[in-house]
């Protein structure tokens, strides 16, 4: 069944000045006409019959047009159904303390560049899940709610992803994560009372101030399963603006009493190189229940290259016709 045109549009309307150029090909065209006829007239022979100037100049323009229509990526925006899970929901926390600005060099991207990253390529890749966005520092702060809505979450992630957003409520926790921050995804009203199925994934570094093995029980009782995805590296530092290393020094101290945490809720702890089993248990908690049509997804279908290779048709045309003069 085709499915319904939306729109057309042009995603990038300001690159068809890159067909400026032939409109100064049209008056070298003018102009090599206009010397042509002065040349004739000079040696006596007859005029060119004026037809010839005319198709130069409509082959030239014909092109030009294309070209910059081409450049301005027109694209058709079509609906389609989007089909997910009701049963199941998804938040994956990512970590703004500062010990995520911790890389391994100055040059090499953050832990939280390196966190924004793979929450793109989770949610990326399980389309049919609904999956939510929240920051973490001593505390969470729900940025979207679970949807199946791929855009709302990328560009929740580009535009409310950043460092210490929102701050963390004590000074103490500068450096730090409070992981037992999650406990408001427990006891609030995050995820759908009738979902039966609901999953925390938290991309951090695990330095928490505190283990939250007690709060495991909230976890449990509402059925959430707990998971982290480590970012860290003993060799890694925050580096200031003119690339020294500030006093911070990655620890481990807190991780037994987290991974403790974890099993108790069901989850699993998992390095930043397996991303993959991340993607892998997310779509599965998807797949274990109903599937219904949840919304509807905009996409675009690029016209560009059809008229890029148009313009190669009156660009050949022109050539063609000029190596015959």
């Amino acid at each position: 069944m085709p499915m319904p045109i939306c729109a057309l549009s042009f995603l990038t309307p300001a690159y068809s000045f890159a067909a400026l150029p032939f409109a100064g090909a049209l008056l070298a065209a003018v102009y090599a006409g206009r010397r042509a006829a002065a040349a004739r007239a000079a040696l006596g022979l007859a005029r060119a019959p004026r037809r010839w100037l005319g198709v130069d100049l409509a082959l030239v323009a014909a092109a030009g047009v294309l070209l910059g229509v081409g450049c301005a990526q027109p694209a058709i925006w079509r609906d389609r159904p989007v089909y997910g899970s009701p049963d199941a929901e998804v938040a994956i926390v990512v970590d703004v303390s500062r010990s995520m600005l911790a890389a391994a060099d100055p040059a090499a991207p953050t832990r939280l560049q390196r966190a924004r990253q793979l929450a793109l390529h989770v949610r990326d890749a399980a389309p049919g899940v609904s999956v939510g966005l929240v920051s973490l520092t001593d505390r969470t702060f729900p940025l979207t709610f679970p949807s199946t809505d791929p855009q709302l979450f990328r560009d929740a992630v580009a535009q409310t992803v950043r460092l210490q957003e929102p701050p963390p409520r004590f000074l103490g926790s500068q450096t730090s994560t409070d992981l037992r921050g999650l406990r408001q995804l427990a006891v609030g009203h995050y995820f759908g009372e009738k979902t039966k199925r609901r999953a925390i994934v938290v991309f951090t570094d695990a330095e928490t101030e505190e283990a939250p093995i007690t709060y495991a029980g909230y976890f449990e009782r509402r059925g959430i399963t707990v998971s982290l995805v480590t970012l860290w590296h003993p060799n890694e530092r925050v580096w200031d603006r003119r690339g020294r290393a500030e006093a911070y020094r990655p620890s481990k101290t807190m991780l037994p009493a987290v991974k403790e945490f974890v099993k108790q809720t069901g989850g699993k702890i998992y390095a930043e190189g397996e991303s993959e089993q991340v993607v892998e248990a997310v779509r599965e908690l998807g797949k274990a229940g109903r599937r219904v049509a949840t919304g509807k997804a905009r996409e675009p279908q690029p016209l560009a290259p059809y008229f890029v290779a148009l313009a190669v048709l009156p660009l050949g045309g022109w050539f063609r016709r000029r190596s015959r003069a």
